[in-house]
């Protein structure tokens, strides 16, 4: 028995071993796999940041975007506001002083034909042809205060209407109008 006994503790020594070997190869199995998917898992998060990241870019530029955007729609509507109240300023004043209204007329029809340099036609509304001469001259019923001067051709158009020119003096002083409605916001034309 004793022999037995020996052989079998011997057996469950070795038994111990194999599975003590076992356990242990497949801890270590474990530890590089846990080791790799730490790896992984790092890398994963290292994307996930990089994101996460372009994604508040992205927001962010989109909300300044969007800023920019209300500001300049709001320096136009403030620009198309002192444009009407300077046309509606000036055409008061063309009613109420025909004399001035008249000498307007033909300092327009002067800068036309300089521009133009060459034989011209004068457009203007009807109620207005009294006040140009002898010039050749067109009356248009629905036309804006003011003349527009033509090469005879047809080819160079002025618009010197009061409805143009006061377009155009607030174009060209859109800056200077831009820095007193909105200060803090610079207009890029």
């Amino acid at each position: 028995m004793e022999i037995y006994e020996s052989t079998y503790q011997d057996y469950s020594d070795l038994a111990f071993e194999i599975e003590t070997e076992s356990a242990l190869a497949a801890a270590k199995k474990a530890h590089i796999s846990q080791k790799t998917d730490l790896a992984q898992i790092q890398q994963q998060m290292r994307t996930e940041k990089k994101q996460i990241a372009a994604d508040l870019a992205v927001g962010r530029s989109k909300f300044v975007s969007e800023s920019r955007q209300k500001l300049l729609i709001e320096a136009t509507q403030q620009m198309l506001i002192v444009q009407n109240k300077g046309l509606e300023a000036c055409v008061s004043k063309a009613d109420s002083d025909k004399v001035g209204y008249g000498k307007l007329i033909q300092k327009l029809i002067q800068l036309g034909q300089e521009q133009i340099r060459g034989e011209t036609v004068v457009q203007c509304r009807k109620q207005d042809q009294g006040l140009i001469s002898g010039e050749s001259k067109e009356g248009i019923e629905n036309s804006d205060r003011g003349v527009i001067v033509q090469s005879t051709d047809g080819r160079i158009t002025v618009d010197l209407t009061v409805k143009e020119r006061v377009r155009q003096v607030c174009k060209y002083y859109a800056p200077q109008i831009n820095s007193v409605i909105l200060p803090e916001y610079e207009l890029v034309e």
